[in-house]
């Protein structure tokens, strides 16, 4: 059976890349690095770097950034996605297109840029 699961995972050999082979972090696609991000560090709220304060009754957004042993206020949400939304910005703000972000689909824009 196992040979079974071998020969139909060949699939992806295509592209170079075989099912169990480690991709390094630099070739990873944003949408690859979300989803590991998600899969590795869940919590509660299902959004990256939000999580509830209860003192403040809010959700609330912070990140790591480069060079900074404590994470970074983002902003905060009465919804967690309102919160991951500012997480979102900050995260295009410290690292650009390179940004894990809850939204991939939104692409930076906040809406009042054009």
């Amino acid at each position: 059976m196992s040979s079974m699961s071998q020969s139909e995972g060949s699939g992806g050999t295509a592209s170079g890349v075989r099912p169990g082979m480690v991709i390094p972090w630099a070739e990873r696609t944003p949408e690859e690095r979300t989803r590991w991000h998600r899969d590795q560090h869940t919590n509660k709220t299902g959004f990256l770097g939000v999580a509830w304060k209860k003192r403040v009754r809010r959700f609330v957004a912070r990140i790591r950034a480069p060079g900074r042993a404590n994470k970074v206020y983002c902003g905060c949400g009465r919804t967690a996605a309102e919160a991951a939304w500012w997480y979102d910005a900050k995260a295009r703000e410290l690292f650009g297109d390179r940004a894990v972000t809850n939204f991939p689909d939104e692409g930076g824009c906040d809406g009042q840029h054009e």
